[in-house]
């Protein structure tokens, strides 16, 4: 039997006073680390809960159990505690998992979506999380590579762009892929790119961008796996549009990989190759892990903003896709549509003329372009006429 390691009561200042009647117990074993709640776990109680899996972590502990039989309350703050110690413990290279949840816990978790992250092999309705798949994020079993664990430690670093640009690097080289793009959700199955390592990545997620469609939007609306070994084998009626694409795209495999918790949508982690072909096991298992570890990091940080955990492409502090935001809004008022109106005439007018949404989009920011109703511009680069203010 394992010794119990007391902790002690320091708090750095702004953390609330904890409650005598809360204990966070650690007993380390000879297969994992097991954490034995016992009390009420709130907003008052939160930091010991963290401090104790913080330390666990320290001292090299890689599985934890944390045992929520003698838990008699657990409210969202408290829930947001066991998330918060869960990605911290995957971006470790570790896994942690609860057991013993009372009715009234398990009731939270399955009202929040949050059972796939928490309770091992379980749902948010007690079965296997759409899309997951024995080893997954969502089952609690994570078996990563060596490398993919180096990956996760370097994500902690956290230090702005250049660490974001070495973590997106590293991680395309150890999944084996050609480029590698992270996208987080704006609404319905739009998503901004925060990540790019390659030219043929980021045209691909251009593209869908554009189109509003393919693996990328599919993964994101359905939470599951997107998996395409090639997509020239992919049936037209799937995604019409981007199947008249797919020819000219330098890509060629594309592996989507959701990012989010229970029903909750984050984004999209998209890998790609310039070849056909399938990712084995132990790849689609580390796609999986990042994703999960990606996921925390967007639900822990203020997203969209550029907290230092973006690669724009512009500058080191806007979202790529910034001036797409800004040229609908232009088109909005130019022609007195909606929002959603406008950036289909920007889309439509994308695809017609064969090229970017962002490049049509400067166009218009720089008035070199401003479109009618149907979606059609003014037909050259002269600069539109600014109109006198009074």
């Amino acid at each position: 039997m394992g010794r119990v390691h007391k902790t002690d009561t320091l708090r750095p200042p702004g953390v609330l006073p904890l409650s005598p009647a809360f204990r966070a117990r650690r007993r380390d074993g000879a297969h994992a680390t097991v954490i034995t709640l016992v009390g009420e776990l709130d907003m008052a109680t939160k930091a010991r809960l963290l401090d104790t899996v913080g330390r666990c972590l320290e001292t090299g502990a890689s599985t934890i159990v944390v045992d929520l039989s003698s838990l008699t309350f657990c409210d969202v703050s408290g829930l947001n505690a066991l998330l918060a110690a869960s990605r911290s413990t995957v971006a470790a290279g570790g896994s942690l998992r609860l057991v013993n949840p009372s009715r009234s816990v398990t009731r939270l978790i399955n009202l929040t979506g949050t059972g796939g992250v928490l309770l091992p092999g379980r749902g948010s309705s007690g079965e296997q999380p759409h899309g997951s798949a024995p080893g997954s994020p969502g089952t609690g079993q994570l078996v990563i590579s060596d490398r993919m664990a180096q990956v996760l430690r370097l994500l902690q670093l956290d230090d702005g762009y250049d660490t974001a640009a070495r973590v997106a690097a590293k991680a395309a080289e150890t999944l084996g892929v050609d480029g590698l793009t992270v996208s987080l959700a704006t609404g319905g199955e739009r998503a901004e790119l925060m990540w790019c390592t390659d030219r043929a990545a980021g045209r691909f997620e251009d593209l869908q961008f554009t189109l509003g469609e393919g693996p990328g939007p599919e993964a994101v609306r359905t939470g599951a796996m997107v998996l395409i070994p090639d997509l020239a084998q992919v049936r037209a009626d799937r995604w019409p549009a981007l199947s008249m694409e797919a020819a000219g795209l330098d890509a060629r495999a594309v592996f989507c990989f959701p990012m989010g918790i229970g029903a909750i949508r984050v984004g999209v982690l998209t890998v790609v190759r310039r070849l056909p072909g399938l990712l084995s096991d132990g790849q689609v298992r580390d796609a999986q892990v990042l994703a999960h570890a990606l996921t925390g990091r967007a639900l822990g940080s203020v997203v969209p903003d550029a907290n230092g955990a973006v690669v724009p492409a512009d500058t080191p502090d806007s979202l790529l896709h910034a001036v797409v935001h800004q040229a609908t809004g232009m088109v909005s008022v130019q022609l007195a549509v909606p929002l959603a109106q406008a950036l289909l005439r920007l889309r439509a007018h994308a695809y017609s003329s064969g090229r970017p949404l962002t490049d049509i989009s400067r166009d218009v920011v720089a008035r070199r372009l401003r479109l009618d109703h149907n979606g059609n511009g003014n037909g050259d680069d002269t600069p539109l006429p600014v109109p006198d203010k009074d």
